[in-house]
């Protein structure tokens, strides 16, 4: 073979592997982009096309489409323990699509792919709920009191426990954080936003967590209500002063659950919806009725000796049965704040 020929076999051999490494290039570009995508638990500057800060920056939402398919999102809040997100909740937590970052008793951090069962919870893992682990990549890393979580995942996953996260139109999303490294502990703090997230403009929300105080002073309601009815119990150990002790408990335990009742009132008027439907403020309003007329009885029998004898039992059942019932209130809410 001559010398030209031996050139252009060779011209020919390298343009062909120069054209072949090309179209390699442009089949594997979409799944490289994919897979190049940085999800290492650090925000870098414009890494993410979209951001949304909320609760004045305690929570903050990260997120940028790799491909027509594949979102990818980040967390970052500053709270040193559980960190969750939810999408497109139907009634407060209801339905929502959760994800959820905090730190082992290994000391190892964890990300859950759960779904919420109720309003309040409880939100399993997808998986023990037959659903399917759906997080193609994720870290969560914590540093100096801010923890950051970045993940991603399919915009739909064809999991029946995960929502479709749109690349157009808004997006109801809630957020909730706390300094407790547990799965199921109760957040410290919350809100709502609504999102479109073709745009990155949002509407949002943070409510005061007041369900503490509220469970406090109907707490306390039930201590001195109970305190007041054995007073009565006991009312020869006392003597003359049983009255007197009976009457303060009791104003001061109807007092407390008045207190309890306005936050609760408060706090029913965050919600989209009432919630007295739920057994515990069912529960509660009726206690509340009986407390305040066992209390109207008790100053009718200190003042109206001609109505002692007719009113003495009466109020000692609507007592009785007021003190059971703040009972029964505490459990209930306790109940719903905490389900099984």
């Amino acid at each position: 073979m001559s010398r030209e020929g031996r050139i252009g076999g060779a011209t020919l051999r390298t343009a062909t592997i120069i054209l072949t490494v090309a179209v390699l290039m442009l089949l594997l570009a979409p799944s490289c982009a994919a897979e190049g995508s940085s999800v290492d638990g650090d925000i870098h500057d414009d890494e993410y096309e979209f951001r949304v800060s909320l609760g004045d920056g305690h929570f903050t939402l990260y997120w940028k489409f790799l491909d027509n398919d594949t979102i990818q999102m980040a967390i970052q809040a500053k709270a040193s323990g559980m960190v969750a997100v939810g999408f497109d909740p139907t009634v407060r937590m209801k339905d929502a699509d959760m994800v959820i970052a905090f730190r082992q008793a290994t000391g190892e951090f964890d990300l859950h792919d759960a779904w919420s069962l109720g309003e309040t919870g409880p939100h399993p893992d997808d998986v023990d709920e037959g659903g399917s682990f759906d997080l193609l990549k994720y870290t969560v890393k914590e540093s100096g009191g801010v923890t950051t979580a970045e993940f991603t995942r399919l915009l739909s996953t064809g999991d029946d426990l995960d929502n479709d996260i749109p690349r157009e139109g808004k997006m109801t999303l809630i957020w909730a954080t706390s300094d407790t490294d547990e799965f199921a502990t109760y957040h410290t703090r919350r809100g709502t936003a609504i999102i479109n997230m073709g745009t990155g403009e949002f509407e949002s929300t943070e409510y005061p967590v007041l369900w503490p105080y509220h469970a406090i002073s109907m707490s306390l309601a039930m201590i001195f209500l109970a305190a007041a009815f054995f007073c009565v119990v006991y009312k020869r150990r006392l003597k003359k002063k049983y009255l007197n002790y009976h009457h303060w408990l009791g104003t001061i335990g109807v007092a407390f659950a008045t207190i309890g009742l306005i936050i609760g009132v408060y706090m029913v008027a965050q919600l989209e919806s009432g919630h007295i439907r739920v057994a515990h403020s069912t529960i509660a309003s009726i206690d509340l009725a009986l407390a305040f007329t066992a209390l109207a009885m008790g100053i009718v029998f200190q003042r109206r000796r001609d109505m002692k004898r007719k009113i003495r039992k009466p109020h000692m059942y609507v007592g009785a049965l007021a003190m059971l019932m703040m009972a029964a209130t505490v459990i209930a809410g306790v109940m719903y704040v905490f389900p099984a």
